[in-house]
């Protein structure tokens, strides 16, 4: 009898489980992906040829597209930021609300109908030079204008950033100043090195280096060949510089001002003869950082 009673209880219990076990399996079935919202997509950065003052421009665009059924009132595209990618905002359509944070933009955009796509054109600048790289856009949903993103919203693309070969006659480049304080004398000096390479075909006899906001004093000019006008007006002139040829110079800046309110930019030229008589249409620049120490 006992021997029945405990073959009942194990045949039920095995059953439960049984039962148990399948409705788990149930519940557990793989949940649906969820639909996306939005998709984006952008073009390739290209950056041009830099200007006199060191600073290369290019345009891209990214698109979004509203996927769903109804009005999303606040788009957020994010785009990438530092260095190599500053946003010419002044010039931007289309994103009301626009932040920064040292490392990406956030442009909330206007809303976007069921369906809707758009596009959105943006201005890029940078001093520069590469290599080539890749960077990534991100749209999502926003809780509201200006307002923090929707989790699980999110869609993104990658775009291609490239540098045009230079061209001219020069290529230029320059360190940090590094300016200290002002001596006994109300003097701050500091040293920049700044190193200029010829990208053209032949030896450039006379090159000639210069900045835009003057060192008060360039009798320290060591690694000119020349120093040309005033020592307050000063320019350097280099030795001949063969073709492919990259050389620095060491050049101290001074001021009785402290740190100038605008950085200089230090310049490059090809000179037509010993005199510093410029010839035109040769220049390049690039601007100089000045940090105080």
């Amino acid at each position: 009898m006992n021997r029945t009673i405990r073959r009942v209880v194990v045949a039920a219990l095995i059953g439960a489980t049984a039962a148990l076990t399948g409705a788990t399996a149930a519940t557990a079935a793989p949940v649906a992906a969820r639909t996306p919202q939005l998709a984006i997509s952008a073009t390739d950065l290209v950056y041009g040829q830099p200007n006199l003052g060191g600073t290369r421009t290019g345009t891209n665009s990214v698109t979004i597209t509203n996927l769903t059924s109804r009005t999303i009132a606040a788009p957020l595209i994010t785009l990438p930021g530092g260095s190599q990618f500053g946003l010419n905002h002044g010039d931007l359509s289309g994103c009301p609300v626009l932040s920064f944070d040292g490392s990406a933009y956030r442009c909330w955009a206007e809303p976007l109908a069921a369906g809707e796509t758009r596009t959105i054109d943006l201005g890029w600048s940078t001093v520069g030079r590469g290599p080539a790289t890749t960077a990534r856009v991100k749209v999502e949903v926003a809780n509201k204008p200006s307002g923090a993103p929707v989790p699980r919203t999110a869609a993104q693309a990658r775009f291609g950033v490239s540098f045009e070969a230079l061209t001219g006659a020069f290529d230029i480049v320059a360190s940090q100043l590094r300016l200290a304080g002002p001596d006994a004398n109300g003097i701050s000096r500091g040293t920049v090195d700044v190193t200029v390479t010829n990208i053209s075909a032949e030896t450039v006899l006379y090159p000639l280096v210069s900045f835009d906001i003057a060192s008060e004093d360039s009798s320290n000019w060591d690694d000119c060949a020349a120093v040309l006008g005033a020592l307050d007006q000063a320019t350097c002139l280099a030795a001949p510089l063969a073709a492919g040829e990259t050389r620095v110079l060491n050049l101290e800046w001074t001021s009785s001002h402290g740190q100038p309110g605008v950085d200089p930019t230090v310049h490059v030229y090809a000179g037509a003869d010993a005199t510093g008589t410029v010839v035109e249409g040769t220049g390049a620049g690039y601007p100089v950082v000045v940090v105080l120490v």
